[in-house]
């Protein structure tokens, strides 16, 4: 098995990805999103004591002691697929990009039709800017698992920069079915009306947005710009100020 410089990712864990696209802001899932898909609603029965102290430090936010207990776990069971797994994610959140190709590679060796090892290989070529590998992943997973909505979302946002905007419309759409509450793919919908033009499905979807989610400086942030871009200046300094303070409105 590989040897892992630890001084590296341990110091590196601290930082999280944000995506931005031109002065609009699409939405990605953050930590909390990735740990509801790190730790299974049910622990296996076969877990090492090991893999459940990683499981406990991962949902706890500790991410740099669970990794240490999945590596210990991986030199008694090397094959273990669920353990690679989990270890790709948490180095997604570090965005260490290259490990967590690494992990998922050696799920995907074991478990070829493994649809969340296909997302998780996505999101590690998509935060590498790789986006033509990393969407052939995406479409995998939604392919393999058409719940995981979270594989649309990310294939929207590559068509948002491929500027290919109907289809990435069809995709939020298609993950919006899945998963209605999530604020952060109206946000991104509305993203999309913006870049085609559409300010009016922009503005409702901005709104929406704001009715499902609590990243509100972002989304207020999106609208102010649709309703600057259209002319209503005291309805863009409100979504301004909603956002930040009024200095930054202004």
């Amino acid at each position: 098995m590989r040897v892992i410089n630890k001084r590296g990712w341990l110091s590196s864990l601290l930082a999280i990805v944000v995506v931005l696209s031109g002065s609009l802001c699409a939405c990605t899932p953050g930590p909390k999103d990735l740990r509801a898909d790190i730790i299974p609603s049910e622990t296996p029965v076969d877990v090492d004591e090991h893999e459940k102290s990683g499981d406990t430090y991962s949902n706890q936010g500790k991410y740099q002691v669970a990794l240490l207990e999945y590596e210990k776990s991986l030199k008694l069971h090397p094959g273990n697929a669920r353990v690679h797994y989990k270890m790709g994610m948490l180095f997604l959140i570090g965005g260490m990009n290259k490990e967590a190709l690494e992990e998922f590679r050696e799920v995907l060796k074991r478990e070829p039709g493994n649809a969340e090892a296909h997302y998780g290989m996505g999101r590690a070529l998509f935060q590498s800017k790789k986006h033509d590998n990393a969407k052939k992943h995406f479409q995998e997973a939604a392919k393999l698992d058409p719940s995981l909505w979270q594989a649309h979302n990310y294939l929207g946002i590559i068509y948002d920069y491929e500027k290919r905007y109907e289809r990435a419309v069809r995709e939020y759409r298609a993950a919006i079915d899945i998963e209605s509450d999530a604020g952060v793919l109206y946000n991104n919908l509305g993203l999309s009306y913006s870049l085609m033009g559409d300010y009016e499905k922009a503005l409702q979807s901005f709104r929406e947005a704001l009715e499902h989610t609590s990243s509100y400086p972002k989304i207020y942030n999106n609208l102010g710009l649709v309703l600057a871009k259209i002319g209503r200046y005291e309805s863009a300094f409100e979504a301004f100020s909603k956002g930040g303070d009024e200095a930054q409105a202004y």
